[in-house]
C-alpha cells in the first residue's frame, strides 16, 4: 500500500488563519466601521438619520468587502509582509469607488469616505495580526523532509519519532520517501479514519514557502504543471486590453527615455537580445539599452552589483525596472505575457538545461515582464541563485492562476518604487 492514497491536499496557504474566523472577524469589523465613520463624520451613531450616509454606508460596504475578499484571495498564497498586500488593497478600492463618485457626478463625503478608509485599513489590518499570531500546530515524521520543514517557524511543530497516537496537533505530515515501512503506514490510515488530515511533506514546504523542490521527480513534476489553458487563453487577450488602454501615457514615455539614452551615451537607445520562450522557442526580446557599446561587454553573463558596464543613465532605468518597459511590444507579439518566468539568455538556458534537469519545466508558460521569481528573489548572478528563481518559477508554473498573477502585479509596483533586486 502506498501512502499517496492517504495523503490529502494540504490549504492553498497552510499558514492562513481559517475562512471561519475571518467572516466572523468581518462581519463584527463592518458595522463597527460603519457605525464609528458615521458618529466622527457627522456625530451621528444611527445610519438612517442622514439622508447622505445611506449612500455613503453603502460605498463603504463595497469597498470593505471587495477589500476583505481580494486579500483572502491573495494571502491564499505565502507572502512575507500580508499587511502591505491589505494595505494595498484597501487603498485601491476605496480610490476606484471615489474616482467612480467623482467622475460620475455624485454627491458624496470626503470626510465620511476618508473615516472609513483609516477604519477598515485599521480593522483589517489587526484582524490580520491576531490571527496571524496563532500558530498552527502540526506533527511530523522524523526525515529529510523534517529537517527543512521544522526551520519554517511560523508551525509549531511535533516531532514524531514512531508511529503512536494520539496526536494532538491539527494534521500529520507524511514524508513519502521514507515513510514506506509498514507500520507508518498503518499510523497514516488510523489517522485518516480519525479525521486527522494526513498532508504530504513536499506540498507543505511549497504552500509554506511559495519555492517548488528541485529533489523532485521530473515526470511527477510535469504531470503537476499543467497550467489551465483557458486562463492561459484568457491571460493574453488581457494582457493585449491592458497594453493597448495604457499606451497614450506609455509611448510618450518611451520616446522621452529613448532620448534621454541617447543624450547620455553613444549608441541605440534599444537593445535587441535572443531568449528562450515558452516550448524553449527562441525569440528576440527588446530592451532599453543600459550599457555602454562594447561587443565583449555585452557578450552572455550575468550582471553584478557594481557593473561597470552600466552607463550612468542605464543604471537609474535598472533601479526602477524601466529599461523593461518596451517588452510591450514582445508581449503585443505574443512572445511574452505581463506575468511569468523571465525569459532567459540562449547560452544560459543551454547550459541550466543540462545542469538542472527541472529546468526546462518553466517553459511551460510564456515568460514574463515580471514574475513570482522576480518579486520574491530578484536578480540572479549564478547557478546557486538560478536553481532558487527556478524553485519560485516552477511553484508560478503550478499555481498559475489569475490571483496570483494579480498579487504579482500589485508586489511589482512596490519593486519598481523601490528598486528591490536591481542590478
Amino acid at each position: 500500500m502506498n501512502t499517496s492514497v492517504l495523503v490529502s491536499t494540504p490549504p492553498h496557504n497552510i499558514l492562513e488563519p481559517g475562512v471561519e474566523h475571518s467572516v466572523v472577524w468581518h462581519a463584527i469589523g463592518l458595522p463597527i466601521v460603519l457605525v464609528f465613520a458615521s458618529y466622527i463624520t457627522w456625530g451621528e451613531w444611527m445610519l438612517w438619520n442622514v439622508n447622505l450616509l445611506s449612500v455613503m454606508a453603502g460605498i463603504t460596504l463595497l469597498c470593505y468587502v471587495v477589500s476583505a475578499w481580494v486579500n483572502h484571495k491573495m494571502l491564499h498564497f505565502p507572502v512575507a509582509k500580508g499587511s502591505r498586500i491589505i494595505f494595498a488593497n484597501a487603498s485601491l478600492a476605496f480610490m476606484i469607488f471615489l474616482t467612480i463618485l467623482t467622475f460620475g457626478g455624485f454627491d458624496y463625503s470626503r470626510s465620511f469616505l476618508l473615516v472609513a478608509y483609516l477604519l477598515t485599513l485599521t480593522w483589517q489590518w489587526l484582524g490580520f495580526f491576531l490571527l496571524e499570531s496563532v500558530k498552527p500546530r502540526l506533527a511530523i515524521m522524523q526525515g529529510e523532509m523534517a529537517n527543512k520543514l521544522v526551520k519554517l517557524q511560523a508551525v509549531e511543530w511535533e516531532i514524531l519519532s514512531k508511529p503512536a497516537r494520539p496526536v494532538t496537533a491539527a494534521g500529520v505530515v507524511a514524508d513519502a520517501n521514507v515513510a514506506r515501512e509498514p507500520e507508518w503506514i498503518h499510523f497514516f490510515t488510523d489517522c485518516a479514519l480519525h479525521g486527522l488530515p494526513v498532508y504530504d511533506a513536499e506540498s507543505v514546504y511549497e504552500t509554506m514557502t511559495g519555492r517548488t523542490l528541485l529533489s523532485l521527480d521530473a515526470n511527477n513534476l510535469a504531470e503537476q504543471c499543467t497550467p489551465p489553458s483557458l486562463y492561459l487563453t484568457v491571460k493574453q487577450m488581457m494582457d493585449v486590453v491592458l497594453i493597448v488602454a495604457s499606451l497614450p501615457v506609455v509611448l510618450p514615455l518611451i520616446g522621452l527615455i529613448a532620448l534621454l539614452i541617447r543624450l547620455d551615451s553613444s549608441g541605440p537607445a534599444f537593445f535587441w537580445q535572443d531568449r528562450v520562450g515558452k516550448s524553449g522557442k527562441i525569440f528576440s526580446m527588446v530592451k532599453f539599452r543600459t550599457m555602454q557599446i562594447n561587443g565583449r561587454l555585452y557578450s552572455p553573463q550575468f550582471a553584478e552589483t557594481e557593473d561597470h558596464r552600466i552607463t550612468r543613465f542605464g543604471r537609474w532605468l535598472r533601479r526602477f525596472r524601466l529599461d523593461e518597459l518596451p517588452q510591450i511590444w514582445n508581449v503585443l507579439m505574443g512572445d511574452m505575457s505581463l506575468i511569468g518566468p523571465r525569459p532567459e539568455q540562449v547560452p544560459f538556458a543551454q547550459m541550466f538545461t543540462l545542469e538542472i534537469p527541472l529546468y526546462p519545466c518553466r517553459q511551460l508558460v510564456k515568460p514574463g515582464i515580471s514574475g513570482w521569481a522576480q518579486v520574491n528573489h530578484g536578480y540572479a548572478s549564478g547557478q546557486e541563485e538560478t536553481r532558487t528563481k527556478l524553485a519560485y518559477d516552477l511553484y508560478y508554473v503550478k499555481r498559475c492562476s489569475f490571483w496570483l498573477d494579480a498579487l504579482i502585479a500589485l508586489r511589482t509596483f512596490r519593486t519598481v518604487i523601490t528598486g528591490y533586486g536591481a542590478r
